[in-house]
């Protein structure tokens, strides 16, 4: 009966995404006036959640509203992509109001029927600053590597390719025409020839040594046509079915082979001074980049890293911690041009949130009569040690396969599998395997122990994914992008793996990691890196635009993709249809609904303490007032620190909800098709 109880929860959003102002709630009801005030959360494990509310009631009896408070315990699902939270299940497991408020469990009854009748959504964003006050993150640091990549600079157009180790051709059918297939952009040549040509959506550059210098072609030749007609589909699909203007000039072709980073500048680095700090930020370029002004260093965020230097043009670059950065980085104001970098800053608020949203997971429900696993490898199934371990994994098929104890576990797309053969039949495991926790940084198959199962009926298993499976990990107090290593593709196959470097990669608090202005349409097969969805559609300086494709190891766009990269929805609004067997979180009917809520209601100011005792900012301007039955009166030993934390992080909360929805693109909708791809992120806002 207490499933739909969905506005007890402390997070609740009404769909309309304009409105931020949710709390307290009056809850209809024929009994008299219920009225919630925002819950605290107390336990958030992925799919369980307890919390506890301040709640009023005035029933016609009563000559003013009684105060008390309310417990519940629910079970979740969790939509990354449109950045809400459903209920599964859900309990109220206490009431306790004032000795002298008899019937109580009448009460409980009363608010619960009440309470049926209102079920919006939880806010993702609005769980995350919750979380803050109740959670302390894991600041053990992983065995990643941050060694600084190459990191090159330019102050004119460059174009940063980026070829996943030796260049590796692969002949394009019923054409003459081969492509490198290890590299997101779109190089060629003809069968026999050593020309290659390589078209960037705005100019055709071609080289005869590919490591060497490229120069603009007036035209490619015309076996190529179609492939630049395809490039020029995807970048109007991605820039609002409208060409992006050309670049005045063609850029500067700089090829490498192993991940590298493009620090590239309108013009010399021109720096803006940030008031209150030691602290100039470069204005003119896509990067985040700043000068420590007492050290004359310059740092720079790449893949959530910090590096620092002396010379941007020459290096060397060495590796700071984010705990380690000169205080006046924190300080940078929230706000600001600049305070993406914040998020990358041991302390700040935007940091906490940042590691604290990276333990969230995407979750879904696997029929386990329906849902399917193929795994195809290329000739015979080959496997390759985990260093350190006992186990192995597959290395000539695209999917995810290890053996473990004599028996075979893939992880396809966010859901674990298992077969006593590596070439199946495959069944949907019921248990995450034990020993996935031991695979080392080192290996490409790392990602897939942030994969988890979490209960199972004899029908239907309860899985999902943190960012881990995406590239997004937690690194001490803050959050990077990638291990740091470089998986080196294995053999005579091209099955490519998660890269830290060479695409740019910017975080969102709202949104997670994008693909910066470096990368470029992929034509074919190559994945690029993941990340949930691209959040900025901000167009850079010269006009390149990225887009990318699924890999072997995890989902892409938050939701649960399939093999190609579409991503399944759920059957309601704006649903394309699901992946067999698998449920998203988001429940058939989750669409927009007016909000019942008044334009008016009271203050978001009353909470209660772990014993559910209730209280308000006192009315005398410092302190706290406690209710105690009958009336408010000044407490003396209120939780004072306790409730200072709780009010904050509502008014956080608040600020954070209104800044997602304020940072989706106008083109973007709440609910976005099934599948949908937009163009590569810019880097901050401008």
């Amino acid at each position: 009966m207490l499933r739909s109880v969905l506005a007890l929860l402390f997070l609740v959003v009404v769909p309309s995404l304009a409105e931020t102002d949710r709390w307290p709630r009056l809850l209809p009801t024929d009994k008299g006036q219920i009225t919630m005030y925002q819950p605290q959360l107390e336990l958030f494990d992925g799919t369980k959640l307890e919390a506890r509310a301040a709640v009023s009631v005035k029933r016609p009896t009563d000559t003013a509203a009684v105060f008390g408070a309310v417990w519940i315990s629910s079970t979740v699902n969790v939509d990354r992509d449109l950045r809400m939270v459903y209920i599964k299940t859900l309990q109220i497991t206490n009431v306790r109001f004032p000795e002298s408020v008899k019937n109580q469990e009448v009460l409980k009854t009363t608010i619960a029927e009440a309470l049926k009748k209102d079920q919006p959504p939880i806010s993702l964003d609005e769980l995350v600053t919750a979380m803050d006050a109740v959670k302390k993150a894991n600041s053990s640091v992983s065995n990643f590597r941050n060694d600084p990549p190459e990191i090159l600079y330019a102050t004119s157009p460059t174009v940063l390719v980026f070829i996943d180790g030796d260049p590796r051709y692969e002949a394009i059918e019923k054409s003459n025409l081969e492509r490198i297939v290890n590299t997101p952009f779109p190089i060629f040549r003809s069968k026999g020839s050593q020309a290659l040509h390589l078209y960037t959506g705005q100019y055709w550059y071609t080289t005869t040594d590919i490591s060497g210098t490229w120069s603009t072609e007036r035209s490619a030749p015309k076996e190529l046509d179609p492939i630049a007609k395809q490039v020029d589909d995807q970048m109007k699909e991605a820039n609002g079915g409208t060409m992006p203007k050309k670049a005045d000039r063609p850029s500067t072709i700089v090829v490498r082979y192993k991940p590298s980073e493009l620090l590239m500048f309108t013009g010399e680095p021109q720096f803006d001074p940030i008031a209150g700090t030691q602290l100039m930020a470069a204005k003119n370029t896509e990067a985040s980049v700043f000068m420590d002004i007492s050290s004359q260093l310059i740092y720079v965020v790449l893949s959530g890293r910090w590096f620092r230097t002396k010379n941007m043009k020459s290096g060397p670059w060495e590796f700071v911690a984010a705990d380690a950065l000169p205080s006046d980085f924190a300080k940078i104001p929230e706000g600001s041009s600049y305070d993406q970098a914040l998020a990358y800053v041991a302390g700040t608020s935007a940091s906490r949130e940042a590691v604290l949203d990276a333990s969230i997971p995407q979750t879904a429900a696997v029929d386990r009569s329906t849902a399917k696993c193929t795994v195809t490898y290329t000739g015979e199934p080959e496997f390759k040690d985990i260093e350190g371990t006992t186990m192995k994994y597959a290395v000539n098929t695209s999917s995810s396969v290890l053996l473990i104890d004599g028996k075979y576990h893939a992880c396809d797309n966010g859901v674990w599998f298992e077969s006593s053969s590596a070439k199946g039949p495959w069944v949907v495991s019921t248990k995450r395997p034990d020993k996935v926790d031991e695979i080392p940084a080192t290996s490409p198959v790392y990602n897939t122990k942030y994969v988890y199962v979490y209960e199972s009926t004899p029908t239907v298993v309860y899985v999902g994914y943190t960012p881990g499976y995406t590239g997004s990990y937690i690194m001490g107090p803050t959050v990077v992008y990638g291990t740091g290593y470089w998986y080196r593709p294995y053999g005579p196959y091209y099955y490519p793996y998660h890269a830290t470097y060479g695409f740019h990669m910017v975080y969102s608090p709202y949104h997670g990691w994008s693909a910066g202005v470096h990368v470029h349409f992929g034509y074919g097969g190559y994945w690029g890196p993941h990340m949930y969805h691209p959040p900025y559609y901000h167009h850079p300086p010269y006009g390149y635009y990225g887009n990318t494709h699924v890999n072997r190891n995890g989902a892409h766009y938050g939701g649960y993709p399939n093999r190609n990269g579409n991503v399944y929805r759920g059957s309601g609004s704006g649903a394309a249809g699901t992946r067999p067997g698998v449920q998203p979180a988001r429940p058939p009917q989750a669409s927009t609904r007016p909000s019942t809520q008044p334009a008016t209601r009271p203050s978001n100011n009353v909470m209660t303490d772990r014993s559910g005792n209730v209280y308000r900012p006192s009315t005398s301007g410092s302190g706290f007032d406690s209710h105690n039955g009958s009336g408010w009166q000044r407490s003396n030993n209120a939780p004072t620190r306790d409730l200072q934390n709780s009010q904050s992080q509502r008014d956080r909360s608040q600020m954070r909800t209104s800044n997602s929805n304020a940072s989706r693109p106008s083109s973007m909708p709440s609910t976005r098709q099934a599948g949908s791809r937009g163009g590569g992120g810019g880097g901050r806002r401008r």
